[in-house]
């Protein structure tokens, strides 16, 4: 990186060296399919010019694509994983949250999906509401500050920030289809999502 003019960035070293390359794929939805990538070996051993673009403090560094996302992916130098927006939004703290996620939806591929992605109303109430559910449990690998995984024997839930916009939304998996129902049924009730 350095005979491009840039400083080597640890987070891109570690995606590069332990990720480019990959592809992840559910295995229920394989549509939902994401290519991770960097730097081509050919790029490094040919000095080609890093595609980058400084905002700010930071470089930002296109990391692979999605199938069916309508979404640009940037590695951000401090190990964020970024959409393109105006301006640059973080989705995840890192790419290893971005792959626990897709190797937890692997575990429960047949767990029934809600097709909704819900507007999370109120923050508070939904804080309030998952402190009274003892039963739901903070997924750690799978949640950091942009994202929030919670599970029971019979649903998954999940904050996450919308992408390409303002806010929270909520997703939810039941191990039946009444399951994940009854648990959108109950946020709809206490005015929670919309």
């Amino acid at each position: 990186m350095k005979s491009c003019g840039l400083p080597s960035f640890e987070a891109l070293l570690d995606f590069q060296s332990n990720y480019s390359g990959y592809h992840l794929t559910h295995a229920s939805k394989v549509s939902d399919s994401y290519i991770l990538k960097l730097f081509s070996k050919k790029d490094l051993l040919l000095l080609r010019a890093i595609d980058c673009e400084k905002i700010g403090e930071h470089y930002y560094f296109p990391c692979g694509e999605h199938l069916t996302a309508q979404f640009n992916f940037a590695l951000c130098d401090n190990g964020n994983l970024c959409i393109y927006d105006e301006p640059m939004q973080v989705i995840k703290s890192s790419i290893e949250t971005f792959i626990e996620q897709y190797a937890l939806r692997d575990v429960y591929k047949d767990w029934f999906e809600l097709p909704y992605y819900y507007n999370l109303e109120k923050a508070d109430l939904f804080e309030n509401y998952i402190q009274t559910k003892s039963y739901l449990k903070l997924i750690a690998e799978c949640s950091d500050e942009f994202n929030q995984w919670l599970i029971s024997d019979t649903c998954i839930l999940v904050k996450a920030v919308w992408w390409g916009d303002e806010g929270w939304s909520i997703h939810i998996f039941g191990r039946t289809e009444k399951d994940a129902k009854s648990v959108a049924d109950e946020l709809h009730n206490e005015r929670i999502i919309k």
